[in-house]
């Protein structure tokens, strides 16, 4: 029982782990301390295991993402929005994403197609191009 192949295994992690994605939860210690700081504003990056990069700009209501996409190097600049939801024990608000095409509530986005989407459109644009991707 409980052997390498006795299932119940996360079938999404098969094809999530080969696409980029960002994290809600790590920018909520950030906008806290942006308010003690008195900033209004907090620059960086993230950087992947691929070696590619995009800059970031950290406000207290949304994160701002640019990149250049593939093959015809546009520059994109996205804003992705938060909403803060209250924890039942206490202590500070959680921060998750406001997907921009469906406005579903989300910790983590994905960029599929050169932007960032909810796993759920994730999910539903595979399988309705299945054998498209890598």
């Amino acid at each position: 029982m409980g052997g390498y192949h006795s299932g119940g295994h996360n079938r999404t992690h098969d094809y999530t782990d080969r696409y980029k994605r960002i994290d809600s939860f790590e920018y909520g210690k950030y906008v806290v301390l942006m308010g003690k700081a008195k900033r209004d504003h907090f620059k960086s990056s993230i950087k992947w295991a691929d070696g590619s990069s995009i800059g970031v700009i950290l406000y207290p209501d949304r994160l701002t993402v640019s990149y250049t996409t593939g093959g015809d190097k546009q520059t994109v600049q996205e804003d992705l929005h938060f909403t803060a939801v209250s924890n039942t024990y206490g202590g500070t608000d959680r921060l998750y994403f406001e997907c921009p095409y469906c406005g579903r509530r989300s910790r983590l986005l994905y960029m599929h197609r050169q932007r960032f989407k909810t796993l759920y459109l994730f999910q539903t644009e595979k399988d309705s191009d299945a054998g498209s991707y890598p």
